[in-house]
């Protein structure tokens, strides 16, 4: 898949807003080609890029991973 082009179209969803993991997901099923394997890699680039942030992720949390889909995200 070209992650390319779901990281584009996840920037330009979510561009200036908070949303959470599972909002990320339900629009990556709902209105893109991509299936609900290849967002969690175009958010953890996005995280490492900065252009996504979580807000107030757990101190055990690994950066670049998303396991609870309550966690929110900050987008640029």
């Amino acid at each position: 898949p070209d992650r390319r082009a779901l990281r584009r179209l996840i920037s330009e969803r979510f561009a200036a807003r908070r949303a959470t993991v599972e909002q990320v997901e339900r629009f990556v099923v709902e209105f893109t080609p991509f299936h609900a394997g290849h967002y969690r890699k175009v958010l953890a680039a996005m995280e490492a890029d900065g252009d996504a942030k979580p807000i107030s992720p757990p101190a055990t949390r690994r950066r670049g991973t998303y396991p609870d889909p309550k966690l929110v995200l900050e987008f640029r």
